[in-house]
């Protein structure tokens, strides 16, 4: 549920950054905190329970790597659009639905997968 959360304050964070809601920018402020906080954190965690140990460092790198690029080259693109339109709004909306797409797939993650116990092992001994 932090991960829902999380891509829904980034929906809050990107509603105030289009002007929507005048005077919020310590608003603003305090959510894009709360969302880069919380995801670096739930990205650890959702790899390994979902993935295992066994490839934690090798999924967790691919997966900071593409989170960087998406940041390089979502910069990018928003300063494309800004030269080309006068506005950030285009991307808003787009950044708006990306995220609100997120959250619907965080939670539907569905429960922590349980590893399988190994037959030699007696349960409740």
């Amino acid at each position: 549920m932090v991960g829902t959360g999380s891509f829904l304050l980034a929906v809050l964070y990107f509603v105030i950054l289009s002007g929507a809601v005048p005077g919020a920018a310590p608003l603003a402020t305090i959510c894009a905190g709360l969302v880069l906080g919380t995801e670096f954190d739930v990205l650890g965690v959702l790899i390994r329970r979902y993935l295992g140990n066994a490839v934690f460092g090798r999924a967790y790198g691919l997966t900071f790597g593409a989170f960087q690029a998406g940041g390089a080259i979502g910069s990018g693109l928003l300063a494309l659009l800004l030269a080309r339109t006068g506005s950030f709004a285009g991307g808003f909306v787009a950044l708006i639905a990306l995220c609100v797409i997120c959250s619907a797939a965080m939670f539907r993650l569905g429960p922590q997968p349980r590893p399988a116990v190994p037959q030699d092992v007696a349960v409740g001994a």
